[in-house]
């Protein structure tokens, strides 16, 4: 596809300007509005930071090239590559992802995809609180170690890689699962279930249900991202619930109650018995992540 150039600009010139306002407009509006962290990891805003200076540097360069004819006719077939991603980008509404943007079970459960090493120190836990509760059967669901990094020590992230229950939070006799611990607490928890039976844990997260789990079983869930959208993956407890039929998809709960083990498909895996589910507000950020 072709058009015939304007003899006093130079067209291919022109497309290219505006390829690039056009992308560092984009890139800024999303920094602005806080959107960015909808697509990318935090750790990844100082590259696009850098990325939008380079744009609006290389589109001035560009902008004296459009005084420059040369040539007859300009070619348009490759800068669709540029314009049809641009205009998507603008037109569709950026939004957090929910259940319904992944496939049936998606979401792991049981311990195959973690090899943490059991010998974790950490801070000491509270005592029990006496909780019991006469429900069974219910699961955890398992961060995959393949959403970054095949190195645990790098699942579980930085100083306190080889001892994240020093991001204990503690409200009374409590463990509260924040965005800050979130990633380490829920894999300490899978890998040494035994230090946390008989403890109370709080938690946030939406609700999410998979075809395999039972009518009173549910996972208050988290996005995780290690890099960006594309490898987004959810993690969280799966927690069994008397009334978890009643629970809205997608809705956000905090949940409290108590770890216990159990088996699910033949393995041994936490069991988190809930005794309290109430609406929750939406966090800030949706997602968590490894490191």
């Amino acid at each position: 596809m072709q058009i015939i150039k304007l003899r006093k600009y130079d067209v291919e010139a022109v497309l290219k300007f505006i390829i690039l306002l056009g992308f560092s407009a984009f890139f800024l509006i999303t920094l602005l509005t806080g959107k960015a962290q909808l697509y990318v990891h935090p750790r990844i805003i100082p590259f696009i930071m850098f990325a939008i200076v380079a744009m609006i540097v290389i589109s001035g360069f560009t902008f004296f090239d459009i005084f420059k004819p040369h040539g007859n006719r300009v070619n348009l077939v490759p800068y669709l590559f540029f314009i049809v991603p641009l205009f998507v980008a603008f037109s569709l509404p950026a939004k957090s992802m929910d259940s319904s943007s992944l496939p049936v079970g998606d979401i792991k459960v049981g311990q195959q995809s973690v090899s943490t090493s059991k010998n974790v120190s950490g801070a000491k836990l509270p005592d029990n609180s006496g909780f019991t509760n006469n429900n069974t059967n219910n699961n955890l669901a398992s961060p995959s170690n393949n959403a970054g990094s095949n190195s645990d020590s790098s699942l579980l992230g930085g100083k306190d890689s080889k001892n994240p229950t020093a991001d204990l939070i503690l409200q009374g006799d409590t463990i509260v699962i924040d965005d800050s611990n979130f990633v380490k607490l829920t894999m300490d928890i899978f890998t040494n279930t035994d230090k946390y039976i008989g403890k109370r844990i709080q938690v946030i997260g939406f609700v999410y249900k998979d075809p395999r789990l039972k009518d009173n079983e549910f996972v208050p869930a988290r996005f995780m991202m290690a890099c960006c959208t594309a490898d987004m993956q959810p993690v969280g407890l799966l927690c069994q619930y008397p009334r978890a039929s009643q629970l809205k998809k997608d809705s956000w709960v905090k949940v409290t109650g108590t770890i216990n083990e159990t088996e699910f498909e033949g393995q041994k895996i936490p069991l988190f018995q809930a005794d309290n589910v109430v609406s929750a507000d939406k966090p800030k950020n949706d997602y968590v992540y490894p490191y």
